[in-house]
């Protein structure tokens, strides 16, 4: 196979036409799209409501991940949520005593696409629970 998988983004920022603001920026990251060879069909999906953790940040939820290996692979993380924020990351040391490390945070609507290390990934709510959509790829 040869590839089947595409990545593309943009990142522009640009206050030219802000009221509020005084003074002109402008950031516009746009990098060539990625494309990569599919090694596996496997995957894992889902929506799931994910809780927060007033107490601190033990509560995290494992994303369920069904056979994706432990090599990780590529990652699509959307916070389908309307109203609250939601933390990505993984817990080091056990799941339900570890502590959890967040390494995004995604407000309602916002998504992510990165290559993850390890399957293992952990998601919490920030202040109520929310919904986050994922995709994780075995490549």
């Amino acid at each position: 196979m040869a590839d089947e998988i595409t990545v593309s983004g943009r990142l522009l920022i640009n206050t030219a036409s802000s009221a509020s603001l005084s003074t002109t920026y402008k950031v516009d990251l746009n990098p060539p799209t990625i494309q990569m060879d599919l090694a596996s069909v496997i995957s894992a999906s889902g929506v799931q409501e994910i809780p927060s953790s007033p107490g601190g940040s033990n509560n995290a939820e494992a994303l369920d991940k069904g056979e994706v290996a432990a090599g990780g692979g590529l990652a699509f993380f959307r916070n389908i949520g309307t109203t609250n924020d939601v933390k990505i990351g993984v817990c080091v040391g056990n799941a339900t005593t570890g502590v959890f490390h967040a390494l995004l945070q995604l407000k309602a609507g916002e998504y992510a696409i990165t290559r993850v290390a390890n399957h293992n990934v952990m998601a919490l709510a920030v202040s109520a629970p929310t919904q986050l959509q994922y995709h994780i790829q075995s490549a």
